[in-house]
């Protein structure tokens, strides 16, 4: 019937300073011009509307394809009733079209009159932050309804029936509202093309904020041709499991657009709703056109999940989550049993000294790899940086199973720790792969789930594997153990990822690059020089919180002095590479640079430095002053994991109910904190453990409120493109704050334990004050009341209340990092594909 067509797409413009864009199909006929609207009309319109014809529906077709919606006319149109099972094939915007510029933005405004709606919705559907101005006329109100489920995923949308939309407002709105970068893409008539470039460059003017402006083309002429006499067609679209599918579709002939004032190319349907019925025809697809858009400038490790994600089954969903389940729990109670065997290792070999420096830069070179794993994880792959991972922390284990002296363990110390650690971080970025933002706060929670009840179990199987076989048998089974949840969990990645590769969604990694070029390319993509840069930074930075204490002049110390500038040094090279000469960024700085995300990161920092002084000291003081026993002790400070653990299961449910997280962290969260650590300076005098209980209680309830809600903002700050590297600035920023957290409280205690224990210590224990501070046995071996003890008790109260005091002042600083989000609201966006939580 069609014996051949052509399509034109209307020119437009897309800059921060204007540059023009054209593109045409062969055998190209214009068949409108671009003119102005008129003033009152809405934006779809560019003339008064003329004859309308009568719409009925004739006949139904249910399924999966395209969907036309016909205005019966004269002419072929006719024909089409009566012949509705052809095949067609439509020629229309395809998947993947969208401007890389644009999608870089802060923020996008789409705006848009009538049938203009057409090329805007992959940009809806391709940006975390996205506000829609759509202006149509009540006429069409019925194509507002039909694209309902398109609409739906749109938060910020303002539609106006009737009426023209103020572009100039819409663009001041968005540049006073402080976004660095702002993407603008029109759609639609001329006039509304025009004042959307007007209201552009006047605000680019009076504003600091930056604009990307892009023009599309506000139409498709679909034109046929039989026996001279030609039809035209204009056709809407939307977004079908994220890609775009032509929809709607409206035929005049070219008598009839004679006839008709109205603009052609503007669907015009019977205001009465009574006649808003419509003729439908089933139009088969070709193959493909329904596949789902992935994040627009990914690498491949993201790419790659979001393939996996949508070719996986709930079944496998459902049963990866309960091994990341499983794996946590079990790297939970790994954990304790690693702690618990330490002292005996060490005892083994007769020398403490050295591995309490192993754990210092054990500790350290996991804080500074984290973004690197970031990185594996980005451009190899998540099941490859967790099975490197695994296989480190595997390492580890057996080293300390076969180590035949302290210098084996203490190397064994570093592959364990950087293993673990990244096990854990990669955990995590599973998580945010496979659930939606708005459910993902439930989601971490749930993974985090498994310290309510491993505290309780790890203690009892490393006593009773002390007791049975020893340390070497404990970390053999431990690292048998640790495999059972993880390999099904690889197979299942492993399994869905070459059913995504085989089925053509997931992408194809070759290169053709020779050795040396790919050797480029990893550097380029890796970053090297900013890793280097950042991990050196790191590490130099937080060594000397952890090696004053082993140096005669302490901070005094030269190396002390240059390890902390160089430290410093390096960090602020490290952001200048990034802004300014990194070819590949470890992500675009605006998104380093983002409100939210580095106020995020100095919430997490200033928690743990707040967390770690007054805690630091806590166990022993719950010892010594309270005089609990080992067990009882530590079932305290269970409370403050176990409790906090099952509280952010709620916080997590309420995220997901309400939508938002900054004003609970702002006003319950981080005020819990501080309140909690200031009646504890209250509750510090012994025979108050009940109060102290109720304490650590609050502190639990506030601290999961403001853990998760930190989380929350950088994963909601970001594009799914950069989830991976976020949490791994998080999970530094946390490093840092709990070394300096560290040292602070040592530093309080070195200054007031001595001198109050020699203030208080009866005249014939005066001579025992070095033993006294230096030795917690020789603490407790005193008699409960005893002048001595009473003595020791009123020194460790002097020094908790100093370090409670600090705490509490540190932590007030968290209300300042936090009044620096934006109030997102994670309903807004859609980060993850596929079959997710």
């Amino acid at each position: 019937m069609f014996r051949q067509f052509a399509a034109a797409w209307m020119p437009g413009s897309t800059s921060t300073s204007t540059f023009q864009r054209s593109g045409h199909w062969p055998r190209t006929k214009r068949r409108h011009s671009d003119r102005q609207s008129s003033g009152d009309a809405p934006h779809d319109i560019e003339k008064e509307d003329g004859v309308k014809s009568k719409v009925r529906t004739v006949q139904q077709y249910p399924g999966a394809g395209l969907t036309m919606y016909i205005r019966k006319v004269t002419g072929m149109t006719k024909q089409l009733r009566a012949n509705n099972n052809l095949l067609t094939f439509v020629k229309g915007p395809y998947p993947n079209n969208s401007s890389t510029a644009i999608l870089r933005c802060d923020r996008i405004l789409l705006i848009c009159g009538g049938i203009g709606i057409t090329g805007l919705l992959p940009f809806a559907h391709n940006h975390w932050n996205v506000k829609l101005a759509w202006s149509l006329k009540e006429s069409a109100k019925c194509v507002q309804d039909d694209l309902g489920p398109a609409l739906a995923g749109i938060a910020d949308k303002e539609i106006r029936i009737g009426s023209r939309l103020d572009v100039e407002q819409l663009i001041a709105e968005e540049a006073a509202a402080g976004w660095e970068r702002v993407g603008v893409v029109a759609c639609g008539p001329g006039g509304l093309c025009d004042e959307v470039r007007a209201a552009v460059i006047a605000a680019a003017k009076t504003h600091k904020t930056e604009f990307e402006l892009e023009i599309e083309g506000s139409s498709y002429d679909l034109v046929v041709e039989e026996s001279g006499t030609e039809q035209l067609c204009s056709l809407k679209g939307e977004i079908h499991k994220g890609g775009f599918i032509p929809l709607l579709y409206t035929m005049t002939s070219e008598v009839d657009r004679k006839n008709n004032s109205a603009d052609p190319l503007t669907p015009d349907f019977e205001a009465d709703a009574a006649a808003e019925k419509h003729q439908t025809l089933n139009i088969t697809t070709i193959p493909g056109s329904n596949d789902e858009e992935f994040t627009a400038n990914s690498q491949y490790g993201v790419l790659a999940a979001e393939a996996m994600t949508t070719v996986w089954s709930k079944r496998d969903l459902i049963i990866a989550f309960v091994l990341l389940w499983l794996i946590q729990a079990v790297n939970y109670m790994q954990s304790t049993a690693t702690a618990a065997f330490t002292p005996f290792v060490t005892s083994a070999f007769a020398a403490h000294s050295l591995t309490a420096t192993t754990s210092v830069v054990s500790s350290v070179i996991a804080g500074g790899t984290s973004l690197g794993v970031a990185k594996v994880m980005d451009i190899w792959g998540r099941p490859q940086a967790f099975t490197v991972m695994l296989v480190l922390m595997e390492i580890g284990l057996i080293m300390m199973a076969k180590c035949e002296n302290v210098q084996t363990y203490a190397a064994a110390q570093v592959f364990y720790t950087v293993g673990y650690n990244g096990l854990s971080f990669t955990s995590t970025v599973f998580i945010a792969d496979m659930s939606q933002l708005k459910n993902r706060a439930f989601a971490i929670a749930y993974l985090s789930s498994p310290s309510v009840i491993t505290p309780w179990i790890g203690g009892y199987l490393s006593q009773s594997m002390l007791d049975h076989v020893g340390f070497r048998w404990g970390y053999g089974i431990w690292a048998f153990v640790s495999l059972v949840p993880t390999i099904p969990l690889l197979f299942i990645y492993t399994y869905n990822y070459r059913k995504a590769k085989l089925s053509g969604v997931a992408p194809r990694r070759e290169s053709g690059r020779t050795t040396f070029q790919s050797l480029y390319y990893y550097a380029v993509e890796f970053d090297l020089i900013g890793i280097i840069l950042f991990a050196g930074g790191v590490a130099l930075f937080l060594l000397p919180f952890n090696l004053y204490s082993f140096q005669t002049l302490g901070w005094r110390s030269p190396m002390i002095i240059c390890m902390l500038v160089f430290g410093l040094v390096t960090l602020v090279v490290f952001g200048i590479w990034e802004r300014w000469f990194a070819p590949k960024q470890y992500m675009p700085f605006s998104t380093l640079t983002d409100r939210t995300v580095l106020g995020a990161c100095c919430l997490s920092g200033i928690l743990f430095v707040a967390f770690y002084i007054w805690y630091s000291f806590f166990y022993s003081f719950l010892l010594v002053v309270d005089n609990l026993d080992v067990t009882k002790a530590t079932y305290v400070v269970n409370v403050n994991s176990c409790l906090g653990s099952f509280a952010a299961l709620l916080v997590g449910a309420y995220v997901r109910w309400n939508g938002r997280f900054k004003k609970s962290v702002l006003f319950v969260g981080v005020p819990g904190l501080v309140l909690s650590i200031a009646l504890m300076i209250a509750f510090r005098n012994p025979g108050q453990v009940g109060l102290i209980i109720m304490c650590i209680v609050f502190y639990a309830l506030a601290s999961s409120i403001v853990i998760i809600g930190d989380e929350m903002a950088v994963l909601a700050a970001c594009t799914h493109a950069h989830i991976a590297t976020v949490i791994a600035m998080l999970s530094v920023f946390a490093s840092i704050g709990g070394a300096i957290g560290s040292s602070i409280a040592t530093a309080i205690w070195t200054g007031v334990f001595p001198v109050r224990l020699a203030m208080y210590l009866p005249a014939e224990n005066q001579a025992d004050v070095l033993t006294i501070y230096a030795d917690i046995s020789t603490q407790l071996s005193f008699p409960v009341r005893s002048a001595a003890r009473e003595a020791i008790n009123h020194a460790y109260a002097d020094s908790q209340r100093y370090m409670l005091i600090a705490g509490a002042c540190i932590q007030a600083l968290g209300i300042v990092a936090v009044f620096f989000w934006r109030d997102l609201n994670v309903k807004d966006f859609k980060q993850v594909k596929g079959t997710v939580f």
